[in-house]
């Protein structure tokens, strides 16, 4: 969780009705070409609210389809940094985005950073908080209940991206959790922090044009 921990800090620094997802909103907000800061171009903005939920009716229904709770979260943000004149230092360009942090059952971020003709790095990171009434404890006849959440990494590094020769280094990782739910006694504790084990794949290669 230490990626979650990093992403969400980078949201909140950078910045009822059981309802559907809140969109982001089309209109422009803050400066529309960003401020320069030395060699730079800065653009930042992010939208924020607060989820009301109140419904009637399965309780487990609503949260197998829907599953959006109250509280306060970064609904959507975006954030960049470009070299003016494409020949920054370190870095040309620094891309993050994220989407429903803080409480929604089903976040992302992504992060680029790249220096022209020399490297590139994407990460792409997702969490899925899916609850399924059907997965019971003991084949099915208990009434304990299991909530599932599932969050990926995806690690992607580029050298040479604009060149004839390139090289490829990727990582992935997936992490499902496993939550129990008590349900007469109303009391939630973890049933086993990786009850699947991760799946953490590695790749490389190259590319010549």
């Amino acid at each position: 969780m230490r990626i979650h921990k990093m992403i969400v800090a980078l949201g909140l620094i950078k910045a009822a009705l059981a309802q559907p997802t809140v969109a982001p909103t089309q209109e422009p907000i803050g400066t529309p070409h960003g401020d320069n800061v030395s060699n730079y171009n800065i653009v930042n903005s992010f939208e924020t609210g607060y989820r009301f939920r109140t419904f009637g009716g399965s309780f487990d229904q609503y949260r197998s389809t829907v599953n959006y709770g109250n509280g306060i979260r970064l609904l959507s943000s975006f954030f960049s940094v470009n070299s003016r004149d494409g020949h920054g230092k370190y870095f040309d360009e620094v891309m993050l985005t994220t989407q429903g942090l803080g409480s929604d059952p089903y976040q992302s971020a992504t992060l680029r950073i790249q220096k022209n003709s020399l490297y590139r790095y994407d990460l792409v990171w997702r969490l899925n908080d899916y609850f399924n009434p059907g997965l019971r404890t003991d084949g099915g006849a208990g009434q304990h209940l299991l909530d599932t959440e599932y969050t990926t990494q995806d690690h992607d590094l580029t050298l040479f991206p604009q060149s004839n020769w390139k090289f490829f280094l990727g990582y992935s990782r997936g992490n499902p959790q496993r939550h129990l739910w008590s349900v007469p006694e109303g009391i939630r504790g973890k049933l086993c922090a990786d009850p699947e084990g991760t799946a953490g794949p590695r790749g490389g290669g190259g590319e010549v044009i």
